[in-house]
């Protein structure tokens, strides 16, 4: 006799990375709010063009560049714009598993179809 999974499918219960992947989800759109994590799409935006210049776009970056940057901001190794310190202590509240599911689906988000390039970049 086979189980179920919450969903009916006989194939059981999720894999271990379709959990992470939900993690990542969760705290991307919804945050974590008693470990002091907020959404990380209210500052990155889920559109390139829709999000201020100083917070990049995350959507389908290299799962293990998400990652390390956030460990390097969790060690304190990690600079960037006037904005960087925001950052820091969002990464010292994730634990490594949180880290890993954001990095993952970030990476797995796929790029926006139509991204604008200002005129005067291309000359």
């Amino acid at each position: 006799r086979r189980l179920r999974c919450a969903r009916g499918s006989p194939a059981g219960p999720p894999s271990r990375r379709e959990e992470l992947l939900e993690l990542g989800r969760r705290i991307a759109v919804e945050g974590i709010g008693p470990r002091k994590i907020p959404a990380c799409q209210s500052c990155h935006a889920s559109e390139p063009q829709g999000g201020n210049p100083f917070y990049p776009y995350l959507a389908d970056q290299p799962e293990w560049y998400l990652s390390r940057h956030l460990q390097l901001w969790q060690e304190g190794e990690r600079g960037g714009t006037a904005y960087a310190h925001i950052m820091d202590q969002i990464a010292r509240n994730m634990t490594d598993e949180q880290i890993a599911a954001v990095s993952a689906w970030y990476s797995q988000r796929p790029l926006a179809r139509s991204i604008s390039v200002p005129q005067d970049t291309l000359r």
